[in-house]
C-alpha cells in the first residue's frame, strides 16, 4: 500500500530565515464579501522554507530553477541516518560511508540522497539557522562521485554555518546536482525504499524555489 510522507514545511509569516534573507510574510489581499473570492500576498525570498537550489544559485551561467529537469525530480531515496553528527560539526565523507553501512542503503547513481541530521526538530529555535551540522567539500565530492541526483538536507544550508567559501553548494552546483534545504519529517518515512519527489515552480531564470517535497513509500 502507497503511503506519501510529506518532507515540506509550512510557509507563513515569521517562519525561520536567515537575517539577509526577508522576513516572510503571507498576506490577506481580496477578501469576501468584499470580493467573491479570497486570495493573498506572498512575500517570499526564493529561497525560503523547504526549496531547491538551482545550479545558477552558484555557477553563473548554468542552470536556473525553470530549466531543471523535472524528471530527475522524481528520485529513488537513499535515506543517511547522521543523527549522531554533533551540532556544528563537519560531515565529511567518512561520516556518509558509516550512515551508508548502518542503513543498507547507498548514493548510488541516480538516487536522491537525503542527510538525516534530525536538526529539523529546532525549526523554532533561534540556533535553527546558526548551529547546524553542514556538509563539508570533500563529503560534497564523495556524493558527486557516487552519482547523486540530487541531496537534500534537513538543515537551512546544505554547507556549514562557518564556511563562508560554500565549498558543498559550489561542488554540487557545479556537477549539475539541484540541493533541497530545510526538509522536515525524515524519520517518518520508515522504509529503506521509496521515491524522493520535489518539483520547483517554474519561476523564469530564478536561482531557487519553495518544492512540496514528500517521499512515496511502497507502491
Amino acid at each position: 500500500m502507497r503511503r506519501v510522507v510529506d518532507l515540506a514545511h509550512s510557509i507563513e509569516t515569521g517562519m525561520p530565515v536567515f537575517p539577509t534573507d526577508p522576513a516572510p510574510a503571507v498576506l490577506p489581499w481580496a477578501r469576501m464579501p468584499v470580493h467573491p473570492f479570497d486570495t493573498e500576498v506572498v512575500h517570499i525570498s526564493s529561497h525560503t522554507g523547504t526549496h531547491m537550489d538551482a545550479p545558477s544559485h552558484f555557477v553563473r551561467d548554468a542552470t536556473a530553477i525553470d530549466g531543471v529537469d523535472v524528471a530527475g525530480c522524481f528520485s529513488p531515496g537513499a535515506l543517511l541516518d547522521l543523527r549522531g553528527v554533533a551540532p556544528g560539526s563537519t560531515i565529511g565523507p567518512s561520516d556518509l560511508r558509516d550512515a551508508e553501512r548502518r542503513s543498507g542503503r547507498y548514493a548510488s547513481h541516480g538516487n536522491a540522497v537525503l542527510l538525516w541530521t534530525g536538526w529539523s526538530r529546532r525549526w523554532r529555535h533561534r540556533d535553527y539557522v546558526t548551529g547546524y551540522p553542514g556538509l563539508s567539500g570533500d563529503g560534497a565530492r564523495y556524493l558527486v562521485e557516487r552519482g547523486a541526483s540530487v541531496v537534500g538536507v534537513d538543515t537551512p544550508n546544505v554547507d556549514h554555518p562557518g564556511a563562508g567559501d560554500f565549498p558543498a553548494h559550489r561542488v554540487l552546483l557545479n556537477a549539475g546536482i539541484p540541493i533541497v534545504e530545510n526538509l522536515t519529517r525524515l524519520g517518518t518515512i520508515r522504509s529503506s525504499s521509496f521515491t524522493f519527489v520535489a518539483l520547483p515552480l517554474a519561476i523564469a531564470s530564478a536561482t531557487g524555489s519553495p518544492v512540496r517535497a514528500v517521499a512515496v513509500v511502497g507502491s
